[in-house]
């Protein structure tokens, strides 16, 4: 008898004869005896079976607002909780929130309760059971589940049925579909293993559908962001246990935060893939498992985008990466982020505590509260306060900046597009969107970027924007910028990029490159890039990425050749960000004249 859970539930699991059906056909696959297949799947199911209590979520709850400090969400919008309160009660809700911290799921907790919706139940990793957390969780719906199922058969059928049981039972589900928290504060790409079950599960229980709902939580400060970036800079993971939790306990209370949560648009998962004018007679089984899945995470990407805003610390960090090096006063922070306020407001940007950045005191509280977060730096000149980003910091300022990047980066793609294509005004259409797409192919794994047609569209209005009343050249154009954000953006992934193209180029190639090669860290490295946040886990798995895409890793005497224009390809790129940003320098009186 398993003392965490009710072992009622397992036993029932197995005696339900479309399972006991399965087994069977899975046993006679796998060449073993049904008892012997059912006895394996029973121990699977008992680390996975769960139950809510009221007990333990009462003493759960005091502990989770100990450890986490009790941030504040933000309102809903009504029209957000008009959409979730429509689709509740008749089918199962899977909330699937971008995950920035450990704190996320406390906040959704406290979000649904607010809105008079049920505790989830909610998939988490099993690294994350440790005593006596896993102990009291395992009695509030948590599910502690592997990071990866590999090639067991038997665990991915008691997944699945888990979660057939559960959709039975129409109750809510909640899991991470990123894998982990970022480390660079972009939308990781999400892994679609876990939707695939899902789906597989919707087909054997045959529910019709349940709705997907995206969750963004954002933070004006994150204590734990020194570490995620530290992680992703090189730096050991520490084990998760009573330890840790201390020590973030202890994270939390030296630094104050707000987090804001938001509702992306609900959707059916069925139809995740569906095409205007489809119909709603579209039956699930005309499409795979795995294209659903995929097309679930192409929205789903599109949702928590759309959902997720621009803190003030996000903008700060994005004016002050203009110029590393020389401290920047109040008064020069408040005149940059004029422009940037302004492309905002006429792009429809959402955006929190810009109430913040608007008069000197105000923006100057904003500046010593990321001071006292270790984001920037504070000195005094002329007896007053000047600030700036260290290259110390600039790996944890990359983190805020990129937060809420990703609303900027058609605009910075369109400018180093247009860089790519310099030439006379007007520019062909064409010729500045085979740049764009090249950047597509070369930065989408950096950036969970929209489908080409979509992003197209985008990058070519800024296009239109930036040289709709210019005469001459296309880097004239961008010469006449009030700002210009492609070397803030762009400039640590087309570095990451380089490192993994020069790599490369000294690998012999009568065999493959093999990819954790290309993967390593160089901690000199850090003291010498342009960029130094460019020294990334992640930004170096995406380099790796868009070169595996590329055929550059596979082996043949033509390799070297590939490899070198690549190379210069890269390097090519580096250089016109490079300009971009003496550009900026120079139209930025504001700021000092110099590159990043």
């Amino acid at each position: 008898m398993n003392h965490y859970r009710d072992r009622h539930e397992t036993v029932a699991l197995l005696e339900d004869p479309d399972n006991r059906r399965r087994i069977n056909d899975l046993a006679a696959r796998m060449h073993l005896p049904p008892p012997t297949v059912e006895k394996r799947i029973c121990t699977r199911l008992d680390g996975l079976v769960t139950d809510q209590r009221t007990w333990a979520r009462r003493l759960l709850t005091p502990l989770e607002r100990l450890v986490y400090a009790a941030p504040v969400p933000a309102v809903i919008t009504k029209r957000e909780l008009s959409a979730l309160r429509e689709i509740n009660g008749g089918e199962s809700l899977i909330f699937l929130p971008a995950h920035r911290s450990y704190a996320d799921s406390h906040l959704l907790s406290r979000a649904l309760r607010k809105l008079e919706l049920p505790a989830t139940f909610r998939f988490a990793g099993d690294n994350l059971s440790f005593w006596p957390f896993s102990w009291l969780a395992r009695h509030c719906g948590v599910i502690f589940i592997r990071r990866s199922f590999g090639s067991d058969r038997l665990y991915r059928f008691a997944v699945r049925a888990y979660l057939a049981r559960l959709l039975e039972r129409g109750v809510h589900l909640e899991w991470y579909v990123e894998g982990g928290r970022s480390r660079t504060g972009r939308l990781r790409t999400p892994r679609i293993g876990l939707v695939c079950e899902l789906l597989k599960a919707l087909d054997e229980t045959g529910r019709g559908d349940v709705h997907i709902v995206p969750v963004s939580i954002t933070y004006d400060l994150l204590p734990e962001a020194a570490w995620l970036v530290a992680e992703d800079g090189g730096a050991g993971k520490p084990a998760e246990n009573l330890r840790s939790l201390v020590r973030y306990l202890r994270t939390n209370r030296r630094v104050g935060r707000t987090a804001y949560l938001g509702f992306g648009t609900p959707f059916p998962i069925q139809r995740a893939d569906a095409r205007p004018g489809a119909g709603k007679d579209a039956r699930p089984g005309d499409r795979s498992h795995r294209k659903t899945a995929r097309a679930v995470a192409e929205r789903l990407t599109e949702q928590l985008h759309v959902a997720t805003p621009v803190t003030a610390e996000s903008l700060i960090a994005l004016v002050l990466a203009a110029g590393e090096g020389r401290p920047h006063g109040v008064p020069a922070i408040a005149r940059a982020l004029v422009p940037l306020l302004g492309f905002m407001e006429r792009r429809g940007i959402p955006a929190i505590g810009t109430d913040r950045l608007k008069g000197g005191p105000r923006l100057r509280k904003s500046l010593d509260r990321m001071v006292r977060a270790g984001i920037v730096s504070s000195v005094r000149r002329g007896g007053e306060p000047c600030y700036q980003i260290g290259r110390h910091q600039r790996h944890l300022a990359s983190y805020y900046l990129q937060s809420g990047g990703h609303w900027f980066v058609p605009r910075a793609v369109a400018e180093l597009s247009l860089m790519m294509a310099a030439g006379a005004l007007p520019q062909p259409e064409d010729r500045v969107l085979a740049a764009a797409r090249r950047l597509h192919g070369l930065l989408g794994h950096a950036f969970v970027l929209p489908p080409w047609p979509r992003f197209a569209d985008q990058v070519w209005r800024e296009t239109a924007e930036l040289t709709a009343a210019t005469q001459g050249d296309a880097e004239h154009a961008l010469a006449e910028q009030p700002f210009l954000l492609a070397h803030r953006l762009l400039g640590a992934a087309v570095e990451a990029t380089h490192t993994v193209a020069v790599r490369l180029t000294m690998l012999p190639t009568d065999r493959p490159a093999e990819r954790e090669g290309l993967l390593r860290i160089d901690a000199d490295a850090s003291h010498t890039a342009q960029w130094p946040e460019s020294v990334s886990k992640e930004l170096l798995r995406a380099a790796a990425a868009a070169a595996t895409a590329e055929g550059l890793l596979a082996a043949g005497a033509h390799q070297t050749d590939a490899r070198r224009r690549f190379e210069e390809e890269v390097a090519g790129l580096l250089g016109r960000l490079r300009r971009i940003a003496a550009h900026d320098a120079a139209s930025s009186p504001s700021l000092p004249k110099e590159n990043p």
